[in-house]
């Protein structure tokens, strides 16, 4: 094998070495920033409490792709509870907090909307049916709610919308959103203006991270598409039609990492849990 075809075969590695350590060191400077919050949620007498559902890949259970939502919804004031979907009840979790978070996570098991994917990853179907009547159950009692990346296909799966693979099918466009080195930068969205979306980036027009091989490609029922990529027109978020849910609401781009840079999208969530139940 020639050395240009040995460093070749040697990019990956490097890209997904690059990347854990990015990651790693976000949830470190967060994680400093982080512990005030903790002791002042710690403190309260009668916290406003999060139902979080999280990745269980290896990267999740490290932290390394989960401890961000923790930091960010502790910085906006939220006690969190992490579900576990092999012990919780969904009512029994519904009943015990005030909203819902979605993070991100594999592909949406195919045997749970219309897919055509051929090569799925990261499945984790018990994840998926559990948060499927948890986003529902959230929806009937007017709970706040976020999903993101996989939360955001999950939420719209939820409601009979359907999804595409990038991966598989638009090179060009996968190459804009999949994992790689210009990920937290990856391309602009565009939002449609007096969304929670635009107001939340502060425009109509912002720069956003990007992670992802799947996209929805037509919302569930009971969503409508608050913003798209500037560059393909990919969804890239999403919000409940029914104004009367306040804040019900999933994006494809994280917000919550790195940590803080969309943190309104957290203080919002909380904000709007004294009106959910108006």
């Amino acid at each position: 094998m020639s050395d240009k075809r040995k460093s070749n075969s040697y990019l990956p590695s490097i890209l997904a070495a690059t990347g854990v350590g990015v990651l790693a060191v976000c949830c470190v400077l967060g994680y400093r920033h982080w512990q005030p919050f903790v002791v002042k949620t710690m403190l309260d007498p009668n916290p406003i409490r999060v139902a979080l559902s999280l990745d269980r890949d290896w990267h999740g259970k490290l932290g390394l792709s989960t401890k961000n939502y923790e930091v960010c919804l502790t910085a906006a004031g939220a006690a969190i509870r992490v579900v576990d979907v092999n012990k919780d009840n969904v009512d029994e979790v519904l009943s015990s907090v005030d909203a819902v978070v979605i993070g991100a996570g594999g592909d949406i098991h195919p045997d749970l909307y219309e897919s055509t994917q051929k090569h799925p990853t990261g499945l984790d179907k018990a994840r998926d049916e559990f948060e499927i009547k948890l986003v529902r159950g959230a929806y009937q009692r007017n709970m706040p709610c976020i999903g993101v990346c996989h939360g955001n296909q999950l939420m719209n799966v939820a409601f009979g919308g359907k999804l595409r693979s990038l991966k598989e099918t638009e090179p060009a466009a996968y190459e804009r959103h999949g994992p790689g080195v210009k990920s937290l930068d990856a391309h602009s969205v565009e939002a449609v203006p007096g969304s929670w979306t635009a107001k939340l980036l502060n425009g109509t027009v912002a720069r956003v991270s990007s992670f992802h091989g799947m996209a929805v490609s037509k919302p569930g029922s009971v969503f409508t598409a608050t913003s798209h990529c500037v560059d393909d027109g990919v969804i890239e978020s999403t919000e409940a039609t029914d104004k009367s849910h306040r804040f019900f609401i999933s994006t494809q781009f994280h917000p919550e990492f790195p940590p803080y840079t969309m943190q309104g999208f957290f203080n919002k969530l909380i904000e709007e849990i004294g009106r959910a139940h108006v």
